[in-house]
């Protein structure tokens, strides 16, 4: 979407990762994260809670509890 100019919000972004963490791609999920990041796109509670989840269960503790970190900020 971004090729096309279109700047993605917190709405996309939660779409996106909800579709990778159900695909169980945590690629997909760590890709859209740090995109997020480079774009400053600050995540809301549930983009927080997702990711924090997504992290947990595929084994990923310290970026969950860098996500919980970040979030309660």
């Amino acid at each position: 979407m971004r090729c096309n100019g279109m700047r993605l919000d917190a709405l996309s972004y939660t779409t996106m990762l909800q579709w990778h963490l159900n695909a169980k791609d945590m690629i997909g999920v760590m890709t859209l994260h740090a995109d997020m990041i480079k774009m400053g796109v600050v995540p809301n509670e549930l983009i927080c809670n997702l990711l924090r989840t997504g992290y947990q269960e595929s084994g990923h503790l310290k970026s969950a509890l860098r996500c919980s970190d970040t979030c309660s900020e």
